[in-house]
């Protein structure tokens, strides 16, 4: 028993002096300096993009008649700008459904003025008659009156004022027949319905261009080729009619450069994407020809400060309070709180809780406490 009681007693003080070695060991680990990379804050310049996907597309280029007070859309040959011109993506179809409307209207409009054309002159015809019958109307009534004086004083036989009192019949007969406006009821009948056909004409243009608003540029352009692209809904608040756009893609030999010319307003469904459709031209167009349909990459620029304090955005950390940084400083690791601004691709701004010159911890930064010895072991300013 008493040896067992030994036994026990020297396990213990084994695993006593154990832990006090791991303590001891573990304490001295942590007390070695992590090594970290930092950047300094330095002042320069931010840029916030949206990336987009898209294709090059053709124009097709319209100038508008707006002769009798219509909107009809002439195709144009070439590229052509001023304030009658609009120029819409080019798609066969619609293409036809714009030619289409066009000549309907065009159409009602001319079966509108030859209805309207033919009114006025039966209408006038009509005065001219009814003006000539009242005349024929009234010298019938006074050759009657005078043969029907002569005829009880026994001066002409009844022969002759019975041929007065037809005679007199004839011309209101005549009269009443030309009132009643037939021929002019049919032509007022058919002006009407040429009306309504071009109202129906001038609805039908305007439910195609209503149609192809989004794809419609106004004013025209110089090129006949610009870009459409497909902006995620959660971005498209940030994009603004103006803005810089670079290109890229496989298919081009150089970086391109434009701005956005429309933005769209309805939301399209594609799949499991949610996005809004966009315009953009192609500024300082390259020798190379851009095919239709070449699909391309692009980045809008919808931010940009000059001037600002900036870090690289892997320094910034997300703890339960907000945002915070390690800054190196006098071989410890001290925990900033700070509170960005806009973000770019790679950096971005301090608004508050760190100056120009402090490094901050880029590399090595996720394991770290405030306190923590660390070994700086690259310095880089390229960014």
């Amino acid at each position: 028993m008493r040896l067992k009681i030994i036994k026990f007693i020297i396990i213990g003080e084994i695993l006593l002096i154990s832990l006090i070695l791991f303590k001891v060991v573990q304490h001295k680990k942590s007390e070695q300096p992590k090594e970290v990379e930092v950047c300094p804050v330095v002042q320069s310049e931010v840029i916030s993009t949206v990336s987009a996907v898209g294709k090059i597309v053709c124009l097709d280029f319209y100038k508008i008649d707006t002769k009798a007070n219509l909107r009809v859309f002439l195709p144009l040959e070439s590229p052509e700008k001023g304030g009658d011109i609009i120029c819409i993506l080019a798609n066969p179809e619609e293409k036809k459904l714009i030619q289409s409307a066009s000549q309907n209207l065009q159409l009602a409009n001319f079966e509108l003025e030859d209805a309207h054309r033919r009114l006025e002159e039966a209408e006038r015809r009509y005065t001219r008659n009814l003006k000539n019958l009242s005349l024929e109307l009234e010298m019938a009534r006074e050759q009657h009156k005078k043969t029907q004086k002569l005829y009880q004083a026994g001066a002409v036989p009844k022969q002759q004022l019975i041929e007065a009192e037809n005679l007199l019949k004839r011309a209101e007969l005549q009269y009443e027949e030309a009132e009643e406006k037939t021929d002019i009821h049919e032509l007022e009948t058919q002006f009407k319905k040429t009306r309504i056909q071009l109202e129906n004409s001038r609805q039908e243009m305007e439910a195609v261009l209503d149609s192809l608003k989004e794809k419609t540029i106004l004013g025209g352009m110089d090129v006949d080729r610009v870009i459409e692209v497909k902006i995620d809904e959660f971005d498209i608040r940030k994009v603004k009619v103006g803005q810089f756009v670079t290109i890229r893609g496989s298919g081009l030999s150089q970086e391109l450069s434009g701005q956005v010319l429309k933005i769209g307003a309805k939301v399209v469904q594609d799949r499991d994407q949610s996005y809004i459709r966009a315009i953009a031209s192609i500024e300082d167009m390259p020798e190379i020809e851009l095919k239709p349909g070449l699909a391309i990459e692009a980045e809008i620029e919808v931010a940009h400060l000059k001037n600002v304090l900036v870090i690289p955005l892997a320094a910034v950390l997300e703890k339960e309070g907000g945002k915070v940084v390690y800054v190196a400083e006098k071989g410890r690791a001290g925990l900033r709180s700070v509170e960005v601004g806009l973000s770019g691709q790679e950096v971005v701004q301090i608004k508050k809780g760190l100056q120009k010159g402090d490094l901050v911890v880029t590399l090595g930064n996720l394991d770290l406490k405030d306190g923590d010895p660390v070994k700086v072991k690259n310095v880089s300013g390229d960014y």
